[in-house]
């Protein structure tokens, strides 16, 4: 189910599902790509959601994934686990509706997560920009494509002797 949204005075307004009806943009926040640390040479990536105000407090949220859980919503704090975050300098190629959308479709499918075909960066790469891509997944393939050819390379000048 594709959401009806309306979004008036900064507040997003779902017709037609409730647990995000209270979600409220932020024009400096909402539908930005993010990243945090997860291990050395790798980060891992989510996008800005919106607010919501519980006891005059502001509580952002992120959309992302992860192993054994899949397409998730969680606090900002949550998402950077103690570590700092980055916004990616480069504005989204969607506006903020369509992201918002793209952000609860995700969310709903309850897409399983896949290190190669289904992680953090193809949920963020698809929902901010339209494209199913993970750029460190292909710089993976690349290393491993080079290793393999380099080991055969080795095996074969070594079977020569």
């Amino acid at each position: 189910m594709i959401p009806t949204v309306r979004i008036e005075n900064g507040k997003v307004r779902l017709l037609n599902q409730s647990p995000w009806s209270c979600m409220r943009f932020d024009p400096l926040y909402s539908g930005q790509p993010i990243t945090r640390p997860k291990i050395p040479y790798m980060l891992h990536y989510g996008v800005t959601v919106g607010y919501t105000c519980h006891n005059n407090c502001r509580v952002y949220w992120v959309l992302d994934t992860i192993a054994g859980e899949g397409y998730r919503l969680v606090t900002l704090d949550q998402f950077c686990n103690g570590q700092p975050y980055k916004r990616r300098d480069a504005p989204a190629k969607l506006s903020p509706e369509v992201v918002f959308k793209r952000c609860y479709m995700a969310y709903m499918s309850r897409q399983p997560y896949g290190l190669l075909t289904h992680n953090c960066e193809h949920l963020v790469s698809w929902v901010v920009d339209g494209e199913f891509k993970s750029r460190q997944v292909n710089n993976l393939a690349v290393i491993g494509a080079i290793a393999l050819s380099a080991s055969g390379v080795v095996f074969l000048s070594g079977n020569s002797k």
